[in-house]
């Protein structure tokens, strides 16, 4: 590893950058960082500083981790690239590893980033050194033990017999033997050196390099402190012009991080395996009480409403002639009370059933469902004065019952809060953002205080009167799971007295549970 590393960190939150900067440095890594966010910004890197290596977030605001990857591979191929992010699937992973992606580390588990990087550095320094060995081979046999002498990888040259007479003195770093001790033994007494289970192994890439004139093995090594490595051994068989068989050259590389590292990958892999089947077990018992509390719900508390609110109405019609004005007034809070209570129970339910529920992806026209919704709105309430502005032939892929329920209550939302306007506006439309198609509602009714924006999807969270503005609370909270079950995002804009903006996104990725 050089003396002092270039990084260039790809990452939007500072204290996440700072944090990956703590932890090289704790490890006592000697760098310099350039911290970037826009593929601008990350491009110009690449050409300025010469990073050594990158370490990129997967997803940020305007630019994404694939994409960085993507131009590393074009502009500085050679370049390590790993991912450092706080959540990454199983697909995900493999994917960025066809990419081409050296490896990736999560930010709740940091401690692996420094053996990441370094691996990363070390790989990729092997790769040129072998590189380096293959074009060595092509050279005068002086070159060749010019360079073979200085390598780190062990390289052996051995004659038809099998006799060795040449071995690199990098035996010594990396076994501990004595390079002389082991010249001109036979290569089949280096045996006692291999592992029991890997000699089998061993004596076939021996033969094959005669038989097929290469071969490639990876075994078991015991070195000088009577401990196993593993090494990669690559073999190249030497000829004449005439095709005479003049011996072989082994070239034997050090793989014993790289297999430790596997073997970490591997049980990591596999105790994420166990933790997803223990955690798919957990939601399938929670989703069966779910399911057993909805029906007590919808069974067991709606009948004492229902005779709530039928013995208030008989009181009504039939003592109502008897009870003084204030009798009156209380019977008529208790229907109502019982009315609004039976309607939050729809809506809890209709959220429940959202959250369990698949979703079938198909072709809908959301221009369509907001032109019906807006007729029975304009039926509903024929003196108001509000004006629909519809953009034509908005097209989504999505489960059309559930993008029906999100436009019904986006809209009546915008309904109900221009109620007070003399003349109401209500816009759905659609805007392009660097290639994200987002869709909108926008009103010029009541609108709200931005310091709210982030709580008003939570259920049972009102910013306005209910007298004034009446409902459930559970609306946009409904409207939020329907947006992520399609994959999207969804978020508010708003002024007080100046109306409000709801934004969209849909990025369905078929029939599954959110």
């Amino acid at each position: 590893m050089k003396d002092k590393l270039n990084i260039l960190i790809l990452e939007d939150v500072a204290l996440d950058a700072e944090l990956m900067e703590y932890e090289m440095r704790r490890e006592k890594i000697d760098f310099v960082s350039l911290i970037v966010e826009t593929e601008k910004d990350f491009t110009e890197a690449l050409n300025d500083f010469n990073p050594d290596i990158i370490l990129a977030d997967h997803s940020l605001p305007t630019f994404d981790g694939l994409s960085a990857l993507k131009i590393t591979k074009k502009l500085s191929p050679k370049t390590p690239f790993i991912f450092v992010s706080g959540k990454i699937g199983e697909e995900f992973a493999v994917e960025v590893l066809k990419e081409g992606a050296t490896d990736y580390v999560l930010k709740n588990n940091l401690s692996k980033l420094v053996p990441a990087l370094q691996r990363a550095i070390n790989e990729t320094k092997e790769q040129s050194e072998r590189k380096n060995v293959e074009h060595a081979l092509k050279k005068r046999d002086e070159q060749l033990r010019l360079i073979t002498d200085n390598m780190l990888d062990i390289v052996i040259q051995i004659d038809s017999s099998g006799s060795i007479h040449y071995l690199s003195p990098s035996v010594k770093t990396v076994l501990g033997y004595d390079p002389d001790d082991i010249l001109g033994l036979k290569i089949s007494e280096l045996v006692k050196f291999v592992h029991p289970n890997d000699i089998d192994e061993v004596k076939n890439g021996f033969e094959q390099v005669f038989s097929e004139n290469t071969s490639s093995i990876e075994y078991r090594c015991r070195n000088v402190n009577n401990e196993y490595i593993w090494l990669e051994a690559i073999g190249n068989a030497l000829s004449t012009n005439s095709k005479n068989l003049k011996g072989a050259v082994f070239v034997i590389r050090n793989i014993n991080d790289r297999k430790i590292a596997e073997k970490r990958l591997k049980q990591y892999h596999d105790e994420l395996e166990k933790r997803v089947a223990d955690r798919t077990a957990e939601l399938e018992t929670m989703n069966k009480e779910l399911e057993s509390f909805s029906y007590s719900v919808s069974h067991d508390l709606r009948a004492p409403l229902r005779r709530i609110d039928g013995f208030s109405q008989a009181l009504l019609e039939d003592y109502g002639d008897k009870m003084d004005e204030q009798g009156l007034y209380y019977l008529n809070r208790m229907r109502i009370a019982s009315q609004r209570m039976a309607q939050l129970i729809d809506d809890l339910l209709e959220l429940s059933r959202l959250t369990r529920s698949n979703i079938q992806i198909e072709d809908v026209n959301l221009s369509f469902i907001a032109e019906n919704i807006a007729n029975e709105l304009k039926t509903s309430n024929p003196k108001r004065n509000v004006q629909f502005i519809i953009e034509d032939n908005v097209l989504v892929k999505g489960d059309s019952r559930l993008l029906k329920i999100l436009m019904e209550n986006l809209l009546d939302n915008a309904w109900k809060f221009t109620s007070h306007k003399d003349e109401s506006i209500i816009n759905f439309g659609t805007k392009n953002d660097n290639g994200r198609l987002i869709y909108f509602i926008k009103d010029n009714g009541c609108g709200f205080n931005m310091d709210e924006s982030e709580k008003i999807f939570k259920p049972f969270h009102r910013i306005n009167s209910e007298n004034e503005f009446p409902g459930s609370g559970i609306g946009l909270a409904t409207v939020q799971r329907i947006v992520n079950k399609h994959g999207g995002d969804i978020w508010a804009q708003g002024n007080m007295e100046n109306g409000s903006i709801f934004y969209f996104t849909l990025n369905p990725k078929g029939d599954e549970n959110e």
